[in-house]
């Protein structure tokens, strides 16, 4: 990963709050995929975003827009 794109994704994590509805444009293996839903967890320390029935690692995240 980048710096500007670890950069970016600071950025709007900082922007985002629980609760808030997001989608999430993210890397899944060999693909580039989506997913929205309420955010119900932001985990600084071990750098994890947690939406109902899911979770992914900041770095996987490519962008990040409110819904």
């Amino acid at each position: 990963m980048d710096f500007l794109k670890t950069d970016n994704i600071n950025i709007l994590l900082r922007r985002i709050m629980l609760g808030q509805k997001v989608n999430i444009k993210y890397y899944y293996f060999n693909q580039i995929l989506e997913k929205e839903g309420m955010i119900i967890k932001i985990d600084k320390k071990n750098k994890l975003l947690y939406l109902p029935n899911f979770f992914i690692s900041f770095s996987k995240i490519i962008t990040i827009s409110t819904c």
